[in-house]
Protein backbone atom coordinates (compact mmCIF):
# COMPACT_ATOMS: atom_id res chain seq x y z
CA UNK A 1 0.00 0.00 0.00
CA UNK A 2 2.76 2.98 1.20
CA UNK A 3 5.07 1.24 -2.18
CA UNK A 4 1.30 2.42 -4.56
CA UNK A 5 0.91 5.88 -2.53
CA UNK A 6 4.61 6.58 -3.39
CA UNK A 7 4.28 5.57 -7.03
CA UNK A 8 0.66 7.34 -7.40
CA UNK A 9 2.62 10.51 -5.53
CA UNK A 10 5.72 10.36 -8.37
CA UNK A 11 3.45 10.29 -11.38
CA UNK A 12 1.70 13.27 -9.79
CA UNK A 13 4.49 15.46 -9.11
CA UNK A 14 6.13 14.14 -12.30
CA UNK A 15 2.91 15.22 -14.22
CA UNK A 16 2.92 18.51 -12.68
CA UNK A 17 6.51 19.34 -13.21
CA UNK A 18 5.63 19.06 -17.16
CA UNK A 19 2.59 21.00 -16.69
CA UNK A 20 4.68 23.37 -15.06
CA UNK A 21 6.96 23.37 -18.02
CA UNK A 22 4.09 23.94 -20.78
CA UNK A 23 3.67 27.63 -19.30
CA UNK A 24 6.58 29.31 -18.33
CA UNK A 25 5.50 32.30 -20.47
CA UNK A 26 2.94 35.12 -20.04
CA UNK A 27 1.01 36.41 -16.51
CA UNK A 28 1.28 34.12 -13.24
CA UNK A 29 -1.70 34.08 -11.27
CA UNK A 30 -1.55 32.80 -8.00
CA UNK A 31 -4.42 34.63 -5.46
CA UNK A 32 -8.41 35.60 -5.91
CA UNK A 33 -7.23 39.12 -6.41
CA UNK A 34 -4.80 38.25 -9.38
CA UNK A 35 -7.66 36.47 -11.13
CA UNK A 36 -10.43 39.06 -10.35
CA UNK A 37 -8.35 41.93 -11.35
CA UNK A 38 -5.36 41.03 -13.63
CA UNK A 39 -6.97 39.40 -17.02
CA UNK A 40 -10.43 42.53 -16.45
CA UNK A 41 -7.64 45.24 -16.12
CA UNK A 42 -5.74 43.59 -19.46
CA UNK A 43 -9.37 43.39 -21.30
CA UNK A 44 -9.74 46.98 -20.16
CA UNK A 45 -6.50 48.05 -21.75
CA UNK A 46 -7.68 46.59 -24.81
CA UNK A 47 -5.61 43.07 -24.69
CA UNK A 48 -7.60 39.88 -25.14
CA UNK A 49 -5.17 37.44 -26.84
CA UNK A 50 -2.87 37.25 -23.25
CA UNK A 51 -1.17 34.12 -21.58
CA UNK A 52 -1.76 33.67 -18.22
CA UNK A 53 -1.23 30.27 -15.60
CA UNK A 54 -2.45 29.79 -12.36
CA UNK A 55 0.30 29.02 -9.65
CA UNK A 56 -2.37 27.38 -7.26
CA UNK A 57 -5.35 26.61 -6.41
CA UNK A 58 -7.72 29.44 -6.31
CA UNK A 59 -11.09 29.53 -4.14
CA UNK A 60 -13.96 32.25 -5.03
CA UNK A 61 -14.68 33.96 -1.24
CA UNK A 62 -17.90 32.80 0.32
CA UNK A 63 -20.63 34.99 -1.01
CA UNK A 64 -19.08 36.47 -3.83
CA UNK A 65 -20.88 36.54 -6.80
CA UNK A 66 -18.69 35.79 -9.70
CA UNK A 67 -18.45 38.72 -12.96
CA UNK A 68 -17.61 35.89 -16.08
CA UNK A 69 -14.21 37.45 -17.76
CA UNK A 70 -15.38 39.64 -20.75
CA UNK A 71 -18.72 40.88 -18.82
CA UNK A 72 -18.07 44.84 -17.82
CA UNK A 73 -16.26 45.64 -14.98
CA UNK A 74 -19.45 46.69 -13.14
CA UNK A 75 -22.61 45.15 -12.45
CA UNK A 76 -25.00 47.72 -13.49
CA UNK A 77 -26.15 48.42 -16.55
CA UNK A 78 -24.24 45.20 -18.13
CA UNK A 79 -25.64 43.74 -20.79
CA UNK A 80 -24.67 41.43 -24.04
CA UNK A 81 -23.59 44.57 -26.32
CA UNK A 82 -20.16 44.65 -24.46
CA UNK A 83 -19.35 41.82 -24.11
CA UNK A 84 -15.15 41.47 -24.70
CA UNK A 85 -14.05 37.60 -25.94
CA UNK A 86 -11.19 36.07 -24.73
CA UNK A 87 -8.84 35.12 -27.49
CA UNK A 88 -5.91 34.57 -25.60
CA UNK A 89 -4.45 30.69 -23.56
CA UNK A 90 -5.40 30.07 -19.65
CA UNK A 91 -3.26 26.98 -18.42
CA UNK A 92 -4.64 26.07 -14.99
CA UNK A 93 -1.15 23.49 -14.53
CA UNK A 94 -2.95 21.18 -12.62
CA UNK A 95 -4.91 23.41 -10.17
CA UNK A 96 -8.52 24.74 -9.71
CA UNK A 97 -11.05 27.47 -9.22
CA UNK A 98 -13.23 26.99 -6.48
CA UNK A 99 -16.80 27.36 -5.76
CA UNK A 100 -17.27 29.94 -8.35
CA UNK A 101 -20.71 30.91 -7.65
CA UNK A 102 -23.25 32.97 -10.07
CA UNK A 103 -27.21 33.00 -9.58
CA UNK A 104 -29.31 35.68 -11.59
CA UNK A 105 -32.08 34.73 -8.41
CA UNK A 106 -29.90 36.85 -6.40
CA UNK A 107 -31.66 40.13 -6.07
CA UNK A 108 -29.55 41.71 -3.40
CA UNK A 109 -28.06 45.25 -3.59
CA UNK A 110 -25.70 45.45 -6.12
CA UNK A 111 -27.36 42.92 -7.96
CA UNK A 112 -30.78 44.01 -8.06
CA UNK A 113 -29.74 47.03 -10.55
CA UNK A 114 -28.89 44.48 -13.17
CA UNK A 115 -30.57 43.56 -16.60
CA UNK A 116 -31.99 40.18 -16.74
CA UNK A 117 -29.66 39.71 -20.19
CA UNK A 118 -26.29 40.19 -17.79
CA UNK A 119 -26.87 36.73 -16.91
CA UNK A 120 -26.43 35.35 -20.42
CA UNK A 121 -23.03 33.65 -21.53
CA UNK A 122 -22.39 32.49 -17.81
CA UNK A 123 -19.41 30.72 -16.86
CA UNK A 124 -16.03 31.71 -15.90
CA UNK A 125 -15.85 33.08 -19.49
CA UNK A 126 -18.56 34.76 -21.04
CA UNK A 127 -16.97 34.08 -24.50
CA UNK A 128 -14.17 32.49 -25.64
CA UNK A 129 -12.87 33.52 -29.13
CA UNK A 130 -10.67 32.73 -32.26
CA UNK A 131 -7.55 30.65 -31.16
CA UNK A 132 -8.56 30.82 -27.81
CA UNK A 133 -6.93 28.01 -25.85
CA UNK A 134 -8.01 26.76 -21.88
CA UNK A 135 -6.22 23.70 -20.77
CA UNK A 136 -4.98 21.96 -17.33
CA UNK A 137 -7.87 23.53 -15.32
CA UNK A 138 -10.67 22.12 -12.49
CA UNK A 139 -13.42 23.72 -11.81
CA UNK A 140 -14.82 22.48 -8.67
CA UNK A 141 -18.22 22.77 -6.95
CA UNK A 142 -19.19 25.84 -9.35
CA UNK A 143 -23.64 26.79 -8.69
CA UNK A 144 -24.44 28.40 -11.50
CA UNK A 145 -27.76 29.71 -12.36
CA UNK A 146 -27.21 31.65 -15.65
CA UNK A 147 -29.01 32.83 -18.44
CA UNK A 148 -28.95 31.91 -22.18
CA UNK A 149 -25.87 30.33 -23.13
CA UNK A 150 -24.59 29.20 -19.51
CA UNK A 151 -21.41 26.62 -19.04
CA UNK A 152 -19.23 26.00 -16.42
CA UNK A 153 -16.33 27.00 -18.45
CA UNK A 154 -17.86 29.71 -20.72
CA UNK A 155 -21.25 30.41 -22.00
CA UNK A 156 -19.92 30.35 -25.49
CA UNK A 157 -16.80 28.85 -27.18
CA UNK A 158 -17.35 31.32 -30.45
CA UNK A 159 -14.03 30.67 -32.39
CA UNK A 160 -14.62 33.88 -34.81
CA UNK A 161 -13.70 31.53 -37.93
CA UNK A 162 -14.30 32.98 -41.14
CA UNK A 163 -13.90 29.75 -44.30
CA UNK A 164 -14.32 25.91 -43.80
CA UNK A 165 -11.13 25.95 -45.16
CA UNK A 166 -9.47 27.33 -42.25
CA UNK A 167 -10.80 23.87 -40.25
CA UNK A 168 -7.51 22.31 -38.74
CA UNK A 169 -6.23 22.12 -35.09
CA UNK A 170 -6.03 25.64 -34.25
CA UNK A 171 -8.77 27.46 -35.99
CA UNK A 172 -10.99 27.70 -33.67
CA UNK A 173 -11.33 27.13 -29.60
CA UNK A 174 -9.63 24.57 -28.11
CA UNK A 175 -10.42 23.48 -24.60
CA UNK A 176 -8.18 20.45 -23.22
CA UNK A 177 -7.68 18.76 -19.71
CA UNK A 178 -10.11 20.38 -18.07
CA UNK A 179 -13.16 19.47 -15.68
CA UNK A 180 -15.62 20.83 -13.87
CA UNK A 181 -18.11 19.53 -11.06
CA UNK A 182 -20.83 21.22 -9.08
CA UNK A 183 -24.51 22.49 -10.41
CA UNK A 184 -25.23 24.54 -13.50
CA UNK A 185 -28.79 26.00 -14.38
CA UNK A 186 -29.84 28.43 -17.23
CA UNK A 187 -32.53 28.97 -19.42
CA UNK A 188 -31.32 27.18 -22.34
CA UNK A 189 -27.98 26.15 -24.48
CA UNK A 190 -26.89 24.61 -21.12
CA UNK A 191 -23.51 22.75 -20.93
CA UNK A 192 -21.17 21.23 -18.45
CA UNK A 193 -18.39 22.98 -20.30
CA UNK A 194 -19.85 25.38 -22.64
CA UNK A 195 -23.18 26.83 -23.27
CA UNK A 196 -22.79 27.06 -26.74
CA UNK A 197 -20.23 25.84 -29.50
CA UNK A 198 -20.78 28.61 -32.60
CA UNK A 199 -19.24 30.34 -35.72
CA UNK A 200 -16.18 28.02 -36.03
CA UNK A 201 -14.06 26.08 -38.34
CA UNK A 202 -13.43 23.70 -35.72
CA UNK A 203 -13.81 24.27 -32.34
CA UNK A 204 -12.58 20.82 -30.29
CA UNK A 205 -12.91 19.60 -26.31
CA UNK A 206 -10.89 16.77 -25.52
CA UNK A 207 -9.71 14.92 -22.75
CA UNK A 208 -12.11 16.49 -20.84
CA UNK A 209 -15.04 15.45 -18.03
CA UNK A 210 -17.71 17.23 -16.28
CA UNK A 211 -19.20 15.30 -13.09
CA UNK A 212 -22.40 18.09 -12.62
CA UNK A 213 -26.11 18.37 -12.40
CA UNK A 214 -27.04 20.34 -15.07
CA UNK A 215 -30.49 21.64 -16.01
CA UNK A 216 -32.13 23.76 -18.83
CA UNK A 217 -35.45 25.26 -17.27
CA UNK A 218 -37.23 27.17 -20.21
CA UNK A 219 -40.68 25.94 -21.05
CA UNK A 220 -39.64 26.23 -24.67
CA UNK A 221 -36.62 25.83 -26.95
CA UNK A 222 -34.77 24.22 -23.85
CA UNK A 223 -31.51 22.64 -24.54
CA UNK A 224 -28.89 20.97 -22.19
CA UNK A 225 -26.11 18.68 -22.58
CA UNK A 226 -23.35 17.06 -20.78
CA UNK A 227 -20.71 18.62 -22.37
CA UNK A 228 -21.74 21.17 -24.97
CA UNK A 229 -25.84 22.62 -24.57
CA UNK A 230 -26.08 23.65 -28.20
CA UNK A 231 -24.55 23.53 -31.63
CA UNK A 232 -25.74 26.93 -33.09
CA UNK A 233 -24.31 28.05 -36.65
CA UNK A 234 -21.10 26.90 -35.61
CA UNK A 235 -19.47 25.00 -38.71
CA UNK A 236 -17.52 22.16 -37.07
CA UNK A 237 -17.83 20.61 -33.34
CA UNK A 238 -15.01 17.47 -32.43
CA UNK A 239 -15.50 16.08 -28.92
CA UNK A 240 -12.97 13.66 -28.23
CA UNK A 241 -11.79 11.39 -25.32
CA UNK A 242 -14.42 12.74 -23.33
CA UNK A 243 -17.03 11.67 -20.49
CA UNK A 244 -20.10 13.34 -19.05
CA UNK A 245 -21.02 12.20 -15.05
CA UNK A 246 -23.92 13.78 -12.93
CA UNK A 247 -27.35 14.47 -14.36
CA UNK A 248 -28.30 16.48 -17.69
CA UNK A 249 -32.22 17.46 -17.49
CA UNK A 250 -34.40 19.52 -20.00
CA UNK A 251 -37.69 20.35 -20.25
CA UNK A 252 -36.96 20.10 -23.72
CA UNK A 253 -34.00 18.58 -25.24
CA UNK A 254 -31.59 16.68 -23.05
CA UNK A 255 -28.26 14.92 -24.90
CA UNK A 256 -25.58 13.13 -22.63
CA UNK A 257 -22.68 14.60 -24.30
CA UNK A 258 -24.21 17.66 -26.87
CA UNK A 259 -27.92 18.47 -26.49
CA UNK A 260 -28.90 20.28 -29.61
CA UNK A 261 -27.94 21.07 -33.31
CA UNK A 262 -29.95 23.86 -34.57
CA UNK A 263 -29.13 24.20 -37.78
CA UNK A 264 -27.36 22.03 -41.02
CA UNK A 265 -26.11 25.12 -42.55
CA UNK A 266 -25.14 28.18 -42.21
CA UNK A 267 -25.79 31.24 -43.60
CA UNK A 268 -23.50 30.60 -47.23
CA UNK A 269 -24.86 26.84 -47.10
CA UNK A 270 -21.66 25.58 -45.70
CA UNK A 271 -22.42 22.18 -44.04
CA UNK A 272 -21.86 21.47 -40.26
CA UNK A 273 -20.62 18.43 -38.96
CA UNK A 274 -20.10 17.05 -35.12
CA UNK A 275 -17.08 14.03 -34.22
CA UNK A 276 -17.23 12.36 -31.18
CA UNK A 277 -14.63 9.97 -30.61
CA UNK A 278 -13.80 7.53 -27.70
CA UNK A 279 -15.81 9.46 -25.43
CA UNK A 280 -18.56 7.95 -22.70
CA UNK A 281 -21.93 8.91 -21.08
CA UNK A 282 -22.32 7.42 -17.35
CA UNK A 283 -24.78 10.31 -16.72
CA UNK A 284 -26.83 8.47 -13.86
CA UNK A 285 -30.09 10.63 -15.28
CA UNK A 286 -30.78 12.29 -19.25
CA UNK A 287 -34.36 13.78 -18.70
CA UNK A 288 -36.12 15.97 -21.14
CA UNK A 289 -39.23 16.12 -23.65
CA UNK A 290 -36.55 14.63 -26.47
CA UNK A 291 -33.34 13.21 -24.82
CA UNK A 292 -30.49 11.14 -26.21
CA UNK A 293 -27.47 9.22 -24.70
CA UNK A 294 -25.14 11.11 -27.01
CA UNK A 295 -26.56 14.02 -28.90
CA UNK A 296 -29.61 15.45 -30.50
CA UNK A 297 -29.90 16.13 -34.17
CA UNK A 298 -33.49 16.26 -34.83
CA UNK A 299 -32.98 15.74 -38.50
CA UNK A 300 -31.51 19.26 -38.72
CA UNK A 301 -27.99 18.06 -38.89
CA UNK A 302 -27.52 15.33 -42.26
CA UNK A 303 -26.55 12.19 -40.58
CA UNK A 304 -24.05 11.93 -42.55
CA UNK A 305 -21.80 14.72 -41.07
CA UNK A 306 -22.66 13.30 -37.96
CA UNK A 307 -19.30 10.92 -37.44
CA UNK A 308 -19.23 8.77 -33.90
CA UNK A 309 -16.64 6.46 -33.01
CA UNK A 310 -15.82 4.18 -30.13
CA UNK A 311 -18.47 6.34 -28.00
CA UNK A 312 -20.84 4.72 -25.67
CA UNK A 313 -23.71 5.38 -22.38
CA UNK A 314 -24.87 3.44 -19.72
CA UNK A 315 -27.20 0.77 -20.97
CA UNK A 316 -29.56 0.95 -17.51
CA UNK A 317 -30.88 4.46 -17.51
CA UNK A 318 -33.31 3.89 -19.99
CA UNK A 319 -32.42 6.14 -22.65
CA UNK A 320 -32.45 6.08 -26.50
CA UNK A 321 -29.37 6.65 -28.96
CA UNK A 322 -26.03 5.54 -29.23
CA UNK A 323 -24.26 2.26 -28.67
CA UNK A 324 -24.82 1.06 -24.88
CA UNK A 325 -22.33 -1.11 -22.38
CA UNK A 326 -23.12 -2.30 -19.01
CA UNK A 327 -22.45 0.08 -16.58
CA UNK A 328 -19.40 -2.11 -14.88
CA UNK A 329 -17.18 -1.52 -17.96
CA UNK A 330 -16.97 2.23 -17.16
CA UNK A 331 -15.76 1.53 -14.08
CA UNK A 332 -12.35 -0.14 -15.52
CA UNK A 333 -9.39 1.39 -16.40
CA UNK A 334 -8.86 -1.46 -19.06
CA UNK A 335 -11.75 0.03 -20.91
CA UNK A 336 -10.39 3.25 -21.31
CA UNK A 337 -6.63 2.38 -21.68
CA UNK A 338 -7.37 -0.52 -23.90
CA UNK A 339 -10.73 -0.25 -26.00
CA UNK A 340 -10.87 3.45 -26.11
CA UNK A 341 -6.80 4.41 -25.58
CA UNK A 342 -6.78 6.80 -23.54
CA UNK A 343 -3.67 7.58 -21.81
CA UNK A 344 -2.92 6.59 -18.31
CA UNK A 345 0.42 7.42 -18.74
CA UNK A 346 0.33 11.39 -18.13
CA UNK A 347 -3.32 12.36 -18.50
CA UNK A 348 -5.35 10.11 -16.47
CA UNK A 349 -5.66 8.29 -13.64
CA UNK A 350 -7.93 6.10 -11.81
CA UNK A 351 -7.58 6.72 -7.64
CA UNK A 352 -7.99 3.38 -5.40
CA UNK A 353 -9.78 4.31 -1.96
CA UNK A 354 -11.64 7.04 -4.15
CA UNK A 355 -15.66 6.85 -4.05
CA UNK A 356 -15.91 8.21 -7.50
CA UNK A 357 -15.68 5.17 -10.50
CA UNK A 358 -14.30 6.83 -13.24
CA UNK A 359 -11.54 8.79 -14.56
CA UNK A 360 -9.92 11.60 -13.35
CA UNK A 361 -6.72 13.57 -14.40
CA UNK A 362 -3.05 12.41 -12.81
CA UNK A 363 -2.57 15.76 -11.20
CA UNK A 364 -5.62 15.52 -9.33
CA UNK A 365 -5.73 15.23 -5.53
CA UNK A 366 -9.53 15.84 -4.54
CA UNK A 367 -12.30 13.21 -4.54
CA UNK A 368 -14.98 14.60 -7.13
CA UNK A 369 -17.86 12.11 -5.40
CA UNK A 370 -20.05 14.46 -4.52
CA UNK A 371 -20.98 17.53 -7.08
CA UNK A 372 -22.97 19.63 -4.71
CA UNK A 373 -20.99 19.22 -1.71
CA UNK A 374 -19.06 22.30 -0.42
CA UNK A 375 -15.81 21.40 -0.04
CA UNK A 376 -13.82 22.86 3.29
CA UNK A 377 -10.84 25.05 1.21
CA UNK A 378 -10.37 27.13 4.26
CA UNK A 379 -8.23 25.00 6.44
CA UNK A 380 -5.22 26.69 5.22
CA UNK A 381 -3.24 29.05 3.33
CA UNK A 382 -0.48 27.98 1.61
CA UNK A 383 2.55 30.15 0.05
CA UNK A 384 5.85 29.20 -1.89
CA UNK A 385 8.93 31.64 -1.84
CA UNK A 386 12.61 30.82 -2.83
CA UNK A 387 13.45 29.19 0.03
CA UNK A 388 10.57 28.52 2.40
CA UNK A 389 7.30 27.05 2.59
CA UNK A 390 5.32 28.83 4.71
CA UNK A 391 1.62 27.42 5.91
CA UNK A 392 -1.09 29.22 8.02
CA UNK A 393 -3.32 26.93 9.18
CA UNK A 394 -7.45 28.29 10.51
CA UNK A 395 -6.77 25.37 13.33
CA UNK A 396 -4.29 23.29 15.45
CA UNK A 397 -3.82 20.54 12.66
CA UNK A 398 -0.80 17.82 11.57
CA UNK A 399 1.53 18.92 8.39
CA UNK A 400 3.63 16.67 6.08
CA UNK A 401 5.32 17.40 3.36
CA UNK A 402 6.62 14.93 1.05
CA UNK A 403 9.35 15.68 -1.94
CA UNK A 404 9.36 14.92 -5.68
CA UNK A 405 10.44 11.33 -5.02
CA UNK A 406 7.65 10.50 -2.49
CA UNK A 407 10.15 11.07 0.77
CA UNK A 408 8.58 12.48 3.48
CA UNK A 409 11.06 15.81 4.38
CA UNK A 410 9.01 17.43 7.31
CA UNK A 411 6.02 16.83 9.88
CA UNK A 412 5.23 18.38 12.88
CA UNK A 413 1.95 19.66 14.50
CA UNK A 414 0.81 23.47 13.27
CA UNK A 415 -1.13 25.66 15.87
CA UNK A 416 -1.33 28.46 12.91
CA UNK A 417 1.85 29.28 11.27
CA UNK A 418 5.00 28.12 10.29
CA UNK A 419 7.65 28.80 7.73
CA UNK A 420 9.38 25.34 6.39
CA UNK A 421 12.92 25.71 4.98
CA UNK A 422 12.26 24.29 1.06
CA UNK A 423 14.91 24.34 -1.86
CA UNK A 424 14.21 24.46 -5.29
CA UNK A 425 11.64 21.53 -6.34
CA UNK A 426 7.97 20.25 -6.01
CA UNK A 427 6.32 19.58 -3.27
CA UNK A 428 2.87 18.12 -2.06
CA UNK A 429 1.75 19.01 1.54
CA UNK A 430 -0.93 16.98 3.66
CA UNK A 431 -3.25 19.03 6.62
CA UNK A 432 -5.12 17.15 8.67
CA UNK A 433 -7.42 18.59 11.56
CA UNK A 434 -10.53 17.49 13.03
CA UNK A 435 -10.88 14.33 10.86
CA UNK A 436 -10.73 16.53 7.87
CA UNK A 437 -7.77 16.16 5.31
CA UNK A 438 -6.75 18.62 2.64
CA UNK A 439 -3.83 17.86 0.33
CA UNK A 440 -2.10 20.97 -1.94
CA UNK A 441 0.96 20.88 -4.38
CA UNK A 442 3.54 23.35 -4.46
CA UNK A 443 6.07 24.38 -7.14
CA UNK A 444 9.07 26.39 -5.00
CA UNK A 445 10.85 27.91 -8.11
Amino acid sequence: MKKNFYKILFMTVFSMAVLNLWAQTGTPISSYDDLNTIIRNDFASGIVNGSYYLTADIVIPDGVQWLPFGKSMTWAGSNNANLTEFDGTFDGQGHSIINLTIDKNDKTPPFDAVPANFYNMSGLFSRLGFNAVVKNLGLENVNITGGTPSGGLAGVMYGNGTSLADKVDGSGVTIENVFVTGKITGNTEVGGIVGRSNNAPLNTIRNCYVNAAIEAVNANNCWAGGIVGCMNNGWNLRLENVYAAGSVISTGYAGGLLGYTNSATDSNDQPFSVTITGSVVVANTISGGTESKLFNCLGLLDPSKVSITGSWGRNDIGVAGGDTRNPADFKSDFFYENTLGWNFMDVWKMEAGWNYPYPVFIWQTNDPSNINTPKDTQLWNVVGSNNAIEVTASAPSFLSVYNVTGKKVFAAQVSDYISIPASQGIYILKLKSAGKESVQKLIIK
